[in-house]
């Protein structure tokens, strides 16, 4: 299969894939932390030997062995884009049970036709799904139809489909997820250079802010356009200090996991009484936000109530681009002095990055790069090739230009699927994978850094031979220690100290 498919062309391809062999048509799941150590954004380590998961294999076989011992009476899939076709392709072999499957998910809400064209995506439900889920099963368990729940679309026999208006938005803080469901051992993730029991949870559901590379402003404008009223909500701090208790209760986690697209994107009046919360618990957690949203005074809040890790997006070097593209309107001195404050604030955190937007250049990826060199004591550092998401604004401007197809599903999310001139899907594939370590080493290293873009032989050897001293001085210790060395230091911990400036690879 195609790394990057669209419908016209695609469909017959597919259709006759999905009655091929498993080796033929898997695609390679591997998880988010596995991915960011190969891409040097974090430490090296062992699923088996550090958090005790033992590798599976055969998933097409585990998933239809599983569906004929539960015997299911409603299948329920949860779809982001990447994964669609892996759903088409696990709903196929179980089609001849005929169980009702109920498909949602962000995808299938930005994209509701689209997906309905594939075989086995016959019933769907668009917007938020937990009343959705409660409405089809509560019909199919009395035998009656599921042709009027809000939200639902309905493939019909003769291929019409039939699609309901959304129902409300749901109170996502009256429910409590049962963790229970999950393997003990799934519950443990690396994180900054140590492992916890790590559970995810959510006290925000949207984001306030527009940014033309991102999904989430979508559900706001589909929410507005339905006449549901706002998205953005925030869950009462009283209440989300219960959900915690319970959380605590089930499965008694050493670290959480904040799911909020921007959690300090929040009153800071909510921030204090959060924190006043937290004091109960004290279990260290994470968080992404945006840097405009730090202060010192806020800075200090967190630490004290043991925020262990926080993440930023610095998204693009340029502030024209970043401004009228991405939509993103912050000067780098402003940026620049709020990492200053971000860094003596003593929380260790991590920097994202975006390259490969649509008409971004070579020299507009440098400009990036730049910027990341002046942050300063950052732990990790984290670089993604730009998605064009359905629902997207960025999307739509790729469409626009021919860079991409209408129809065009993405399935591979490291390597672009524009077709940009300018920048070559090569090109940015061997930016991808260099951009930390331009970030990190001295610019006289750079030439062969540039060498090491290329995959051939040559280019292979000298960026396997960078990212192990890398991988060695970058993550010689954990975020709490490498905070504290940073404080021994001149400069930014993030690059490379001045003994690494004469480091060459030999010929």
């Amino acid at each position: 299969m195609a790394a990057n498919v669209s419908v016209g062309d695609e469909m017959n391809t597919l259709r006759a894939k999905l009655d091929e062999d498993e080796d033929s048509v898997t695609f390679q799941i591997k998880s988010i932390e596995q991915e960011n150590v190969e891409l040097l954004h974090a430490r090296p380590f062992s699923y088996e030997e550090d958090l005790g998961v033992k590798k599976k294999t055969g998933l097409h076989e585990d998933f239809v062995k599983k569906v004929d011992e539960f015997k299911p009476d409603l299948m329920l899939t949860s779809i982001v884009e990447d994964t669609f076709f892996q759903t088409v392709k696990l709903i196929s072999l179980v089609k001849d049970r005929k169980i009702p499957t109920l498909h949602g998910g962000v995808f299938i809400t930005s994209a509701p036709e689209l997906a309905m064209t594939y075989p086995g995506i016959d019933m769907i439900g668009v917007g938020e799904g937990e009343q959705i889920v409660l409405d089809v099963a509560e019909r199919l368990s009395s035998g009656v139809s599921c042709s009027d729940v809000k939200g639902v679309w309905i493939k019909k026999e003769d291929g019409t489909i039939l699609k309901n208006p959304r129902g409300p938005l749901f109170d996502f803080t009256s429910v409590i997820p049962d963790f229970s469901l999950f393997e003990d051992a799934r519950f443990y993730r690396p994180m900054g250079g140590k492992f916890f029991k790590s559970v995810q949870v959510e006290s925000y559901r949207g984001c306030p802010y527009t940014c033309a590379y991102c999904n989430s402003p979508m559900q706001a404008t589909l929410a507005k356009e339905a006449g549901l009223g706002r998205y953005v909500r925030r869950s009462p701090l009283e209440s989300f200090r219960d959900y915690l208790a319970s959380i605590i209760d089930q499965v008694n986690p050493t670290f959480f996991s904040f799911a909020d697209d921007s959690f300090l994107a929040r009153p800071k009046k909510e921030i204090e009484s959060f924190c006043e919360i937290y004091k109960e618990f004290k279990i260290p957690f994470w968080f992404n936000t945006r840097p405009e949203n730090v202060t010192p005074e806020i800075l200090k809040m967190l630490k004290e109530v043991n925020c262990y890790r926080m993440s930023f997006g610095l998204e693009c070097g340029n502030e024209e681009f970043r401004a009228k593209k991405l939509l993103r309107k912050l000067k780098n001195k402003t940026l620049l002095e709020k990492f200053e404050i971000i860094t003596s604030g003593g929380i260790p955190f991590s920097l994202n990055s975006i390259i490969g937007f649509p008409d971004e250049t070579r020299e507009l990826i440098f400009e990036t790069i730049e910027l990341n060199r002046q942050v300063t004591a950052y732990d990790a550092l984290t670089v993604s090739c730009f998605v064009p998401y359905h629902g997207t604004v960025l999307r739509d401007t790729a469409v626009k230009r021919g860079y991409i197809k209408e129809d065009l599903i993405v399935c591979d999310l490291h390597r672009s699927s524009l077709n940009m001139p300018q920048l070559p899907a090569d090109e940015l594939s061997g930016l991808l994978k260099t951009f930390p370590l331009y970030v990190y080493f001295d610019k006289a290293l750079w030439p062969d850094i540039k060498r090491a873009e290329a995959e051939d032989g040559e280019g292979l050897k000298i960026f396997n031979e960078l990212s192990e001293i890398y991988q060695k001085e970058a993550f010689a210790f954990d975020q709490d220690e490498k905070m504290k060395q940073s404080k021994k230091v001149t400069g930014s911990i993030g690059c490379a100290s001045n003994e690494m400036d004469s480091i060459r690879i030999p010929n």
